[in-house]
């Protein structure tokens, strides 16, 4: 098979062969597994620049500040409480960041010792709802 596009798909096909081809790519992307893919690819990509990256020597920036990795850990909490399992993964390679989620009370210790609302809502959207109400 040949593809002039990856987009199009495949080139060549029988009649039967695409009708196939479309009806399984019509299944992956009804039940997410196209998605999946396409993130796995994606994170593969990364962690082999990422692997690139790293052998120059040079620390990423989330890795010197303490503050980006901060705001990291509270953009990966905001991820896993709803559920962005795919972009928690991109996100990890990307920034660094352990996927892991962190827990509220190490962020909270973090931000001053502050106590949030019982862990209703992530504690970035917390912090948002804060600042919209000070305006």
């Amino acid at each position: 098979m040949s593809y002039s596009n990856p987009s199009d798909g495949p080139q060549n096909l029988t009649e039967s062969e695409n009708q196939i081809y479309e009806a399984v790519k019509d299944t992956l992307e009804e039940n997410g597994g196209l998605k999946e893919i396409r993130a796995n690819i994606q994170k593969k990509v990364f962690e082999v620049i990422r692997g690139d990256c790293a052998k120059s020597g040079s620390p990423r920036v989330s890795e010197r500040d303490a503050r980006i990795q901060l705001v990291n850990q509270l953009i990966m909490q905001y991820f896993h409480w709803y559920g962005y399992m795919y972009t928690i993964e991109m996100f990890g390679v990307e920034s660094g960041t352990d996927t892991t989620c962190p827990p509220p009370q190490f962020l909270e210790s973090r931000l001053s010792n502050r106590q949030y609302k019982s862990h209703v809502l992530p504690i970035l959207i917390e912090l948002v709802m804060d600042l919209m109400e000070k305006k």
